[in-house]
């Protein structure tokens, strides 16, 4: 009976080692679900509602890029390159083509 119980406890002492590679999946799962999950008193950022856009808003196949000087301009094909431009992202206003003579 005690030769049992050694061997039982040899057994346990013997798989000890194999113990931390069986938890690291779990504290890398914990590490990342802590990664991911929000800190607390997070709030999500706001931003104000879609407003009704007005002027030249037409675009098709659009890329916007904003001007170091805060202005943004929205490129659009359709005719050649159209260019819109716009200070507050609602108001557009037509601002001609970017290769007026055409590409060659």
């Amino acid at each position: 009976m005690i030769t049992l119980f050694r061997r039982r406890r040899n057994d346990v002492v013997a798989r000890w080692p194999q113990l931390p590679a069986l938890l690291l999946p779990v504290v890398l799962l914990l590490a990342m679900i802590a990664a991911i999950a929000p800190a607390a008193g997070a709030t999500a950022a706001t931003y104000p509602d879609p407003e009704t856009i007005s002027g030249a808003t037409y675009a098709h196949d659009p890329s916007m890029v904003k001007t170091a000087s805060g202005r943004y301009s929205l490129f659009y094909t359709g005719g050649g390159i159209q260019i819109s431009t716009s200070t507050d992202r609602v108001h557009w206003s037509a601002a001609g083509q970017a290769l007026p003579g055409g590409a060659t």
